[in-house]
């Protein structure tokens, strides 16, 4: 079949490669069995295609019925909109579109949308997150299947019903049954533990790999990131946040074009290309007399049955109990979590019990009390019915459960409940299936259902206890992180994500209370303060830098507080509002605002902490580096104050003056290894924050094969430590760099795509920014200028608005590089000259010989002949300079140039004795590019 059909005005269009229906040039959502009939229907160039060749062709091999065929014929006509009238049916004949439709064979190639995100490579993470099958499914094998009919129809499809319907079960069978179609690539979104509807975009992109915990992320990255993906996407219970997903799929479906979304909501989204499936209940016997045979046939007889018999194995369907059984699946119509709240109570009470109670609760509650939303009250009874065969003790400590908003210990429960007169009251709860137990390796947690919870937490508003409770679970959690904080500096990232990592849906919750938007409390204050640790292990700068800003904004309760913990929050947010994009000014003034306090306080390390912030903020300023390392108390204050002075230098181009720091460095590389208090520097064991300089250093002195071996050490250990921040850092200032510099575009390239993946995931924006400039450098040494020109424009305009200086030079050297290949000279001259001045208002020396030099080239390329001697002049003057810094590398680079356009002038003597002393100092890195170039072009010239 040919690749592309367009109706004869070119209203719409079939493509076959992209498999999209297209409305004047914007793709139409429809699923992939629907698109085989239209691109069917579209080749008979208007004539009619009968049924049974149409289901031929779709369903080949299969067995389908005519309903079927109907449901995807309906789903095309949904998708043509204002033109259904395109599609056509005879009873006798078939199925047309009307035409003319004809042939378009130029197919234009998709265009490679540039994403700030990107899923995980194939074996990089597991495939799916779906859960495994706790138990049968049962009574909904025919809604799987035709649900599973209305997936091929329409890429958008929302289960939708009642609360308690079975939504979620219903949907994650499917999904499994899904997993092969979609290559292994179904992904579970559990949306009930959200408030805010800005993190929706972020906890799916969580879910997919990418992480972003805590970044109010827009839905068009996750979109780019999905890209052309085949996958299918599970998100559950999102009516609470209906508006939010709502957008978040439409953009879905019409940028992904191989993305499919499958939603559990209580409401419809109203999207364009939505399919609904609304969930009945389960069938219910018509008669309490039928025999139990008979009444097994029923679903929801059967789920009754097979759930009492899981909690006591003596119970069987017999004559004698089988009408109590038929009547409570009756007045419970069949809604399944109902049911199985009924099973838990059969176990131990009876059937009888259960029927007699049920019968006068049902009774009484549909007629005086109103739930929130009308279909509900049925579910709304028998919570109430199940609350209410709770013990009084019982009754309180379940509804205090309802203030955890995701996972929780039987400690954390512990803690919040009013009443402890048994010591098994939780598991009492999880056998009456009011809470759900999870065994994680050899710990159980516990959660409770969404319906359970906002049921728990009505009763606590009814009771006047939501405060109370509320402010029990932020104690908690404070407590847990301030026992925790010993821990932060002696484990390792991993460990501490497993442990600590799941506790974020409550740690929000507790902050949520505590740090409203219009006050906050005190104990908020101290929940925040505990979380900071945890925000850094993980890198959640983002999350800390808003959730800290919002604390610091009550300064009447701030300036209450105890010193120790103003200069905690001040620092923390300082340090976040680097990482995270944040304005420089802020994250300066707090670290001058925690450097006061603590020289105030006497407190050393955290006035070691403060200058070390102020110097990230202020340039590398050596004043401040040299005021680190007098306050050194220990081998960790000692190791990074010596790698400050050497990356101060460095920058500066003061390459000399920072080789005796590079060398007590390389010296003592242990010092770190037994200091627990290493990471408040966000230091790895090995020195890895802050070692991008002294890559650098060895590069530009003329050791490049050190600066390598420096560069995989570090990027290995960096690795095996785990912290995002820290691999991120290297990778940015020199993994990448140095070894474009020595020419390893592969392992450049391999190196990127982490710097990538790993900028996605944890939501740092400076380093995201930083590695599509590198995709730029890495596209023009490829061959392809005007890409690299882009992308560099891109990452630059990026970092300038991150405040970021250090690619000031840096970048803008490639940019003008490619827009000279592209014979853009004037653009890049200018652009040349725009960052020396830069370099040299920002204190960025180390790069200037290096922009001469380019500068130099330029000129070349405008006029060969260098007739005013500018390109000459340049070269000279980056000799010069390049000398003077120390900087070996710059020099060879610089005399390089200047050979090569001596050679073309003919002066072969003058070219060879501008290169060869240049040439003659390096004792290393022959196989590097530069140093292979100069020695090629030495034996041109003889």
């Amino acid at each position: 079949m040919l690749a592309r059909f367009v109706w004869a005005d070119g209203a719409w269009e079939v493509d076959g490669d992209r498999r999209e229906l297209r409305a004047h040039g914007k793709p139409v959502p429809i699923g992939s069995r629907a698109f085989e009939i239209v691109e069917r229907l579209a080749a008979a160039a208007g004539q009619f295609v009968g049924k049974d060749e149409l289901v031929a062709h779709v369903w080949r091999g299969l067995t389908v019925d005519e309903n079927t065929l109907r449901v995807h014929i309906h789903a095309i006509r949904k998708a043509l909109g204002p033109d259904r009238s395109l599609l056509k049916t005879d009873a006798g004949r078939g199925y047309r579109l009307l035409g003319p439709w004809a042939v378009k064979e130029d197919q234009d190639q998709p265009a490679t949308a540039n994403s700030s995100l990107s899923l995980p490579r194939s074996g990089q993470s597991a495939p799916t997150n779906l859960p495994a099958a706790v138990s049968d499914v049962v009574g909904r094998s025919a809604a799987v299947l035709a649900i599973k009919n209305l997936a091929t129809a329409f890429r958008v499809v929302t289960l939708t019903g009642p609360g308690g319907i079975g939504k979620t079960t219903v949907a994650l069978e499917l999904a499994r049954d899904l997993l092969d179609a979609f290559g292994g690539s179904v992904f579970f979104v559990e949306l009930s533990p959200l408030s805010d509807p800005d993190l929706v975009p972020s906890t799916i992109a969580r879910a997919l790999g990418l992480g972003a915990d805590g970044k109010r992320l827009p839905p068009e990255d996750v979109a780019r990131a999905i890209g052309a993906s085949k996958l299918l996407l599970v998100l559950d219970n999102c009516e609470h946040l209906i508006d939010a997903t709502a957008r978040l799929a439409e953009i879905i479906v019409r940028q992904c074009p191989h993305a499919s979304i499958l939603a559990t909501s209580r409401e419809v989204m109203k999207i364009e290309g939505e399919g609904v499936f609304r969930l009945s209940p389960l069938d219910v016997p018509e008669s309490t007399g039928a025999v139990p045979a008979q009444l097994l046939k029923s679903s929801a007889v059967e789920l009754f049955v097979g759930r009492t018999r899981a909690l006591n194995d003596r119970f069987a369907l017999n004559a004698s109990n089988s009408p109590a059984v038929a009547t409570i699946c009756q007045r419970l119509d069949g809604i399944p979590l109902a049911i199985e709240f009924a099973a838990g109570r059969a176990a131990t009470l009876g059937v009888q019990q259960v029927v007699a109670d049920l019968l006068d609760r049902l009774s009484s509650l549909a007629s005086q009390r109103r739930a929130p939303v009308p279909r509900h009250k049925t579910l709304r009874a028998v919570l109430d019915w199940s609350y209410d065969l709770l013990s009084q003790s019982e009754q309180q400590n379940f509804r205090a459960l309802g203030v955890f908003a995701g996972l929780f210990t039987l400690n954390d429960a512990r803690s919040i409940a009013p009443s402890q007169e048994r010591a098994d009251w939780l598991s009492g709860l999880v056998d009456k299936s009011l809470v759900v137990a999870e065994i994680r390796d050899t710990v159980a947690l516990y959660r409770l259902l969404d319906t359970t919870r906002t049921y728990a937490l009505d009763k606590l508003r009814e009771h006047g206890e939501f405060e109370a409770a509320n402010r029990a679970h932020a104690e908690r959690y404070r407590d847990v992180f301030q026992q925790a904080e010993s821990e932060w500096q002696i484990r390792t990232t991993g460990d501490l994500h497993t442990d600590y990592a799941w506790r974020l849906d409550n740690l929000r919750a507790a902050l949520a209370w505590g740090l409203p938007d219009q006050r906050a409390t005190a104990l908020g204050l101290g929940v925040a303060t505990a979380a900071i640790p945890l925000w850094m292990h993980l890198s959640l700068f983002d999350e800390c830098r808003s959730t800290l800003g919002r604390a610091l904004s009550s300064h009447t309760l701030v300036d209450t507080m105890p010193p120790e913990r103003q200069m905690r929050l001040h620092a923390a947010y300082g340090i976040a509002s680097l990482y995270s994009g944040g304005n420089p000014a802020d994250a300066e003034a707090a670290c001058e605002r925690a450097l006061e306090i603590a020289e105030g306080i006497g407190d050393v390390d955290y006035q070691l902490r403060c200058l070390w912030g102020l110097w990230l903020v202020r340039r590398g300023s050596i004043d401040l580096a040299r005021r680190f390392l007098s306050l050194a108390t220990g081998p960790v204050d000692e190791l990074v104050g010596h790698r400050m002075m050497a990356t101060s230098h460095h920058v500066q181009g003061f390459q000399n003056e920072a080789r005796p720091h590079v060398d007590f460095i390389r010296a003592n590389p242990n010092l770190l290894a037994a200091d627990p208090t290493r990471f408040r520097f966000l230091v790895t064991e090995r020195p890895v924050s802050e070692e991008p300089g002294l890559a650098r250093i060895l590069w530009a002195q003329g050791c490049p094969d050190q600066a390598m071996q420096l560069v995989r050490q570090s990027v290995e250990a960096a690795t095996a430590a785990g912290h995002a921040n820290s691999l991120c850092h290297f990778l940015s200032l020199a993994g990448c760099l140095v070894t474009l510099w020595a020419g390893h575009l592969d392992e450049a390239r391999r190196y990127n795509t982490i710097l990538s993946d790993q900028s996605t995931k944890f939501v740092l924006p400076l380093w995201r920014s930083w590695s599509r400039g590198y995709q730029g450098i890495i596209a023009l040494q490829t061959g392809d200028a005007a890409i690299g020109a882009e992308l560099l424009r891109l990452a630059i305009d990026e970092l300038r608005g991150l405040h970021e200086w250090r690619g000031y030079a840096f970048f803008p050297i490639y940019r003008a590089i490619a827009l000279g290949r592209l014979q853009r000279l004037d653009e890049a001259l200018a652009s040349i000259n725009a960052s020396i001045e830069n370099a040299d208002h920002r204190d960025e020396g180390w790069m200037h010989p290096e922009l001469l030099r380019a500068k130099g080239d330029l000129l070349v390329l405008r006029d060969p002949s260098d007739a005013d001697g500018a390109a000459e002049g340049c070269f000279r003057a980056a000799i010069e300079e390049a000398h003077e810094q120390g900087a070996l590398a710059w020099q060879l680079r610089a005399a390089t140039s200047l050979a090569r356009l001596l050679h073309d002038r003919g002066l072969q003597a003058e070219a060879r004795d501008a290169l060869q002393p240049v040439y003659g100092r390096f004792t290393e890195g022959f196989a590097t590019a530069d140093v292979a170039s100069a020695r090629a072009l030495l034996d041109i010239l003889g």
